[in-house]
């Protein structure tokens, strides 16, 4: 990615995976639902790292009957995680706080990009006390398409009144990716072991902490 030629001044972040370590989180979520019904492991879990927790539950609901609808399941799996976070006491990424106080000294706005809905984004935030950091967010609920859809990142780019070559997204899975690169914004592969060995190929960049993302803006 030639940074040279280029101002950015919009960064935009993934919250599962990026903002924090949340996929083993939505693996024992989903699984202790499937369990709860009596179902043992038939899915890919894995496959449905950075997809909308939705084609999941309404695949599982559509092939054993199920009496449920696939918001109710995904709420369910949001809360199950939220109260892990909260019992468990689990942190941000490592070095995400300092990193996005830099980013405020240095007068970058920032934003959130998930296809997790609002109140579970909000309660994360919330919960690490993150929320003040960004200046943008938009969440699955409120788009036609999630990702790997550009429709979150279209949003931001909207609301921000920031041009696409002025902004950078960090993102851990390959859908992710996907979704900005359609939207023509450049991408930052975040390496996180636990996002399900994803293949990041779509990234202009790829990191090992989100500090080095330093070098990229």
């Amino acid at each position: 990615m030639n940074t040279e030629k280029r101002k950015i001044n919009l960064v935009i972040f993934d919250v599962d995976g990026v903002i924090f370590d949340s996929e083993p989180l939505h693996y024992r979520a989903k699984l202790e639902i499937l369990q709860s019904y009596g179902l043992n492991e038939t899915f890919n879990l894995k496959e449905y790292v950075g997809k909308p927790n939705r084609d999941l539950w309404t695949k599982v609901i559509k092939e054993n009957n199920l009496n449920a609808n696939p918001q109710e399941l995904e709420m369910r799996q949001f809360n199950l995680i939220l109260g892990y976070v909260e019992k468990e006491k689990i942190q941000p990424t490592k070095g995400l706080e300092k990193l996005l106080t830099e980013l405020s000294k240095n007068n970058y706005d920032t934003a959130i990009a998930s296809s997790s809905n609002r109140y579970y984004v909000s309660r994360v935030l919330d919960i690490f006390q993150l929320s003040g950091y960004f200046d943008y967010s938009v969440t699955g609920d409120e788009v036609k398409f999630q990702k790997p859809s550009p429709d979150i990142y279209q949003k931001v780019l909207s609301i921000s009144g920031i041009p696409k070559d002025s902004a950078i997204a960090i993102e851990d899975s390959t859908s992710g990716l996907r979704a900005a690169v359609s939207a023509g914004i450049s991408c930052i592969g975040y390496r996180n072991p636990t996002s399900g060995n994803q293949d990041l190929f779509l990234a202009d960049a790829i990191i090992q902490e989100l500090g080095q993302i330093k070098d990229y803006i």
